[in-house]
């Protein structure tokens, strides 16, 4: 302890004796007052130069991110930028310019979607070279999906899969497009439990609730479909044939002629369904469809024989001339 200076009292203390006992007390303050923990505060900077680091390493790979994107847009418009004289398919064909040319610069081919959003692409013109060279199919509200998904059932199938809500089942014109391709239809017909009133696409949902047996479904990866020949009964009896009859039954004729369905088969899925609605206009129609696909099948083996008569008929000329031209040669 430091000793302070006892004086007489009355007696005033001289002004070195101030400082001095000032310079005392605070050396016996710093003895008592505890030493800062420069441990801690070295730890806590380095925390902090850490996060500093992480968020300078961060935002260096967005920033790569974001010229990388910005490179394969350019790269993306660099290929379909053509001349005004180049707008119809034969000269964008010219280009040797597919699907995969322009995908493969906008998203990894295994994370490939059909769809693909206006958004994707830089800029209108770009849709339309893409369209017109059949490409980029459109389905609407600034969707479209890689024409090359229309070539096989698998890839309409997941196209089907990508468009309609979880859990619905396809069926209707949109079932009968997954198995027969063609132009994607106006409406979206699907089977589940409960109704979806919205519009997909810029395309009425039509939904019906009737149980369909699983002996009648086609499972494409966790998505279903109804098989061809209930895809046929459900045409026959749906509220098209009213409207357009003569496109519903161009299309449930090549249904009954690619996959080989019988009149029997679907009398008598028909039959165990009798209070589907329009049971009746349904029946009638397979009826007259069969009819017209047998006509179609005796005129075309008709014509067949004619060609071959016609053909054994030439042929036989042909061999009498060469004979008595033979003939007379030896004459």
């Amino acid at each position: 302890m430091t000793e302070s200076l006892m004086l007489p009292q009355g007696e005033a203390m001289p002004q070195a004796a101030l400082e001095l006992e000032s310079e005392n007390a605070h050396a016996s303050r710093l003895k008592t007052e505890p030493k800062p923990d420069h441990a801690a505060n070295t730890t806590l900077s380095a925390h902090t130069y850490r996060q500093l680091g992480e968020l300078s390493r961060l935002s260096e790979s967005q920033h790569i991110r974001t010229a990388r994107e910005d490179a394969r847009l350019r790269d993306a418009t660099s290929i379909v930028e053509f001349d005004e004289s180049s707008t119809t398919p034969a000269s964008f064909a010219q280009n040797q310019v597919t699907s995969d040319d322009v995908l493969n610069i906008l998203e990894p081919p295994v994370q490939r979607s059909p769809l693909v959003r206006a958004c994707d692409f830089p800029g209108p013109m770009c849709l339309t070279h893409l369209a017109l060279a059949h490409i980029l199919t459109p389905l609407g509200e600034g969707t479209y999906y890689l024409s090359r998904f229309n070539d096989t059932i698998e890839l309409r199938a997941r196209v089907v899969r990508e468009i309609i809500p979880f859990g619905s089942i396809a069926s209707g014109m949109l079932a009968a497009w997954i198995w027969l391709g063609g132009a994607f239809p106006d409406h979206i017909d699907i089977a589940r439990d409960n109704h979806y009133r919205s519009i997909l696409f810029g395309r009425d949902v039509r939904v019906t609730t009737r149980q369909i047996h699983s002996s009648f479904l086609v499972d494409f990866s966790h998505f279903l479909t109804t098989t061809p020949l209930r895809t046929v009964c459900d045409l026959a009896c749906s509220e098209d044939t009213r409207a357009s009859p003569a496109h519903i039954s161009a299309v449930i004729s090549q249904l009954i002629m690619e996959f080989r369905i019988t009149e029997h088969e679907c009398l008598e899925l028909l039959r165990s369904n009798t209070r589907q609605p329009r049971y009746t206009r349904g029946m009638n129609l397979i009826l007259r469809v069969f009819a017209a696909i047998q006509r179609e099948t005796l005129a075309h083996a008709t014509r067949a024989e004619s060609t071959a008569s016609q053909s054994a008929l030439d042929e036989a000329t042909a061999e009498a001339k060469e004979f008595s031209h033979d003939s007379l040669t030896l004459a």
